[in-house]
């Protein structure tokens, strides 16, 4: 399990880091979009957003590509691939493979580093504000 745990997070740490560096460098040519999700990525693209969006892909790959903090690279990347799903679930046709799968090595990986993530399922011991 613990193997399969490291190749999991080693695939979604490259899958990132580089979806995160061709925002960048341009290197791979992504499919054409219409209409609104056309004119939402223009938008994203011409206010900054997507370097923001590309910058968290990179750390976050990177973070999980070392082994070091992969916790906070999990943190970093679940927000960016959720919102990946959600665009292509509303303004695209429907989620397309590297997104589904991203979403499941995320998932797997979460489930092998478990033990960093189940405190924050636990309510807070309920104290008085002073």
């Amino acid at each position: 399990m613990k193997i399969l745990v490291i190749i999991t997070r080693l695939a979604l740490g490259a899958l990132m880091a580089v979806s995160g560096l061709n925002k960048f460098l341009h290197f791979m040519e992504l499919p054409p979009h219409e209409g609104d999700a056309a004119e939402f990525l223009r938008i994203l693209g011409t206010s900054g957003y997507m370097d923001v969006i590309g910058g968290l892909e990179v750390l976050g790959g990177f973070l999980l590509l070392t082994g070091f903090f992969v916790p906070l690279g999990l943190v970093l990347l679940i927000p960016v691939i959720v919102n990946i799903l959600l665009f292509h679930g509303y303004l695209g046709d429907a989620p397309d493979m590297i997104s589904l799968a991203s979403a499941g090595l995320a998932l797997f990986v979460v489930i092998g580093y478990w033990s960093s993530f189940k405190r924050l399922l636990r309510p807070l011991p309920r104290t008085p504000v002073e």
